[in-house]
């Protein structure tokens, strides 16, 4: 390996990221993946922890943040498009409904979880409101904006013990 073009302190950074790694194992932590912060949102540690399987728990709690943003994704991307087919907010509903029960083959998540509900519609009514009527851009973004901090409470719940 040529050295002479790395910078002289490469050697120290080596040891210090060797040290880092260390100390997260010698800790318990696995190396290279750091703890997610909460973030802002429902607690839907509290929402799947009704569930005393924790492994289906923290596999259902993901599988949610995957729909919220997946529903993020095709919102944000429809809206793109030269003439997007999602325009209202009834859309929108219709949307989630059939990406749940496909992805979920009927199942609901109101089975095993029943604050799951209510936590999604107080973010969902404080962020985008109650209309389901047309959309503008910034509604739009409003709706993408609350399904992606969904997916973010779920993905973190999906983390917890």
């Amino acid at each position: 390996m040529n050295t002479s073009k790395l910078p002289s302190w490469w050697p120290i950074a080596v040891i210090l990221a060797g040290a880092a790694l260390y100390s997260a194992w010698q800790n318990g932590a696995t190396p290279g993946i750091v703890p997610m912060p909460k973030p802002p949102g429902p607690d839907m540690v509290a929402v799947f922890a009704k569930n005393d399987n924790r492994p289906e728990a923290k596999l259902h709690a993901h599988i949610l943040g995957l729909i919220m943003s997946s529903m993020a994704e095709y919102i944000e991307y429809d809206g793109q498009r030269k003439e997007p087919r999602i325009n209202t907010g009834v859309q929108i509903d219709d949307l989630r409904l059939a990406l749940r029960e496909n992805r979920m083959k009927g199942w609901s998540f109101t089975q095993k979880y029943p604050d799951v509900g209510a936590a999604i519609e107080e973010l969902m009514d404080a962020e985008v409101g109650t209309s389901g009527g047309v959309l503008t851009d910034a509604q739009r973004k409003k709706w993408v904006d609350a399904f992606r901090k969904l997916s973010k409470c779920c993905e973190y719940a999906s983390q917890q013990p």
